[in-house]
């Protein structure tokens, strides 16, 4: 997801480039929602070496200890799941809204044939958003 969330930054970034204040205002988010990504993906690793620990333990109170961790760990991965989601339905909207003539954005339920992750929602939208700056590039020549 990371990576999706690098591509949206580039081509928001050649947008901005091109003087678009919106994609300019829409940077920022997305260098945040990386960074929660990140964060996300530290807490995912260290409930992973939690779970490794409780299985060379024996110790019933540090094994229950470690699951309510882990709970805690998950309630903060579906929370950002949920963010995720949020965001990436705004950058749909305002993409649907600037450029749905030249984005030809799938729609959601199109997108949901794919999967229902964030990953699959975020290729349509950068692949809406390569066909705009492409539109755009092929413009100024």
């Amino acid at each position: 997801m990371i990576e999706q969330i690098d591509e949206l930054i580039k081509v928001l970034s050649r947008q901005a480039n091109f003087g678009d204040s919106r994609a300019a205002n829409l940077l920022p988010v997305y260098r945040e929602l990386k960074m929660a990504y990140a964060n996300q993906d530290a807490l995912r690793a260290e409930n992973e070496r939690l779970k490794a620990e409780l299985d060379k333990s024996i110790d019933k109170e540090f094994a229950q200890g470690v699951i309510k961790y882990a709970d805690g760990v998950a309630t903060q991965y579906k929370k950002g799941m949920e963010d995720a989601a949020h965001a990436l339905s705004d950058v749909r909207r305002f993409v649907e809204a600037k450029w749905m003539s030249v984005a030809n954005l799938p729609s959601e339920e199109a997108v949901l044939f794919d999967g229902p992750e964030p990953k699959h929602e975020a290729n349509a939208i950068i692949n809406a958003l390569n066909r705009v700056a492409e539109f755009y590039e092929n413009q100024s020549e």
